[in-house]
């Protein structure tokens, strides 16, 4: 069935720890009750913050791979109109592992070690993800959409 966009329940808030996830990484600037999910395989991409001021231009997604909780910041320019075509490119920044307790402490490297290895089997899933979420998510209101990528 591959990545759809939908609310998730309550029993998905509990089954995945989203609220405890949420408490953990603090005043996130669009928390939200919806994602891009692909249930059969495991997986999926919430939106946490919207970069302002000096990471205008930013988005940080948690990204969930099976029992491995990410956080990806990526840069993000775009466009399109209500009810016709948009589109969004996407450039990565940084990819985190998030710790069992939910947390993510900062990290020199860009990509972390963990990840490394697997990034060429990470980054097709995300570009997945990112082009199924389009503009918005659930809350899309373009009727066409092309995501590009620099990674």
């Amino acid at each position: 069935m591959g990545f759809v966009n939908e609310y998730y329940t309550p029993e998905d808030v509990k089954r995945y720890h989203l609220a405890e996830i949420d408490d953990k990484y603090g005043l996130g600037l669009s928390r939200g009750d919806s994602w891009t999910v692909d249930r059969a395989r495991g997986f999926y991409l919430r939106r946490m913050e919207q970069g302002r001021e000096h990471e205008a231009g930013q988005q940080v997604f948690d990204f969930l791979l099976g029992d491995r909780l990410l956080r990806v910041r990526l840069t993000v320019e775009g466009g399109g109109k209500i009810g016709e075509s948009g589109w969004r490119h996407y450039g990565l920044m940084r990819v985190d592992l998030v710790k069992k307790d939910f947390r993510c402490p900062p990290r020199p490297e860009k990509i972390h070690p963990e990840i490394e290895p697997y990034l060429n089997k990470i980054l097709p899933i995300l570009k997945e993800a990112l082009t199924a979420y389009r503009n918005f998510g659930v809350y899309t209101k373009t009727t066409t959409f092309t995501a590009t990528f620099d990674f």
